[in-house]
C-alpha cells in the first residue's frame, strides 16, 4: 500500500459457508483490525447459524454475501438483515430455473429496505 501511495481501500475478508470438516468460521477470521469487511459464500441454505457468526466477527463492521448460488428471498432478508449486499454467481437463466426465485422476488428483494 505505501508502497504504491493507497489509502482508499477497503479489505474483504472472505470465507465459504461452514462445513463439519473445516471447523468455525472464527478460526480463520484474522481479526478487525485486519479485515473491514467479512462476507461469506453461501450456495446452499442461509442458516441463521452463518449469519449470527458474522456479526459476532465482525462487530460493529459491515457484512456481506459475497457468493450465492441463489438470491436471498426478502423473507431471509427480513431475519438477516445485516447482509450489506450479495453477489449472485450463476448464469441468469438458469439461475431462474434452479433456484425457484423469480424475476418478481429478485425486484422484490433489490427495492427492500429491512
Amino acid at each position: 500500500m505505501n508502497l504504491h501511495k493507497l489509502d482508499n481501500l477497503v479489505w474483504v475478508w472472505n470465507v465459504h459457508a461452514p462445513s463439519s470438516n473445516a471447523g468455525s468460521i472464527a478460526e480463520y477470521y484474522p481479526g478487525t483490525q485486519y479485515v473491514d469487511m467479512p462476507t461469506m459464500d453461501i450456495y446452499s441454505e442461509f442458516k441463521l447459524e452463518y449469519f449470527n457468526d458474522m456479526p459476532a466477527l465482525a462487530a460493529s463492521k459491515p457484512i456481506a454475501l459475497g457468493e450465492v448460488g441463489a438470491a436471498p428471498t426478502t423473507e431471509i432478508l427480513s431475519h438477516q438483515p445485516r447482509w450489506a449486499y450479495f453477489m449472485v454467481v450463476e448464469q441468469p437463466r438458469r439461475f431462474l430455473q434452479l433456484s425457484r426465485v423469480t424475476k418478481r422476488d429478485l425486484s422484490r428483494t433489490a427495492s427492500a429496505n429491512p
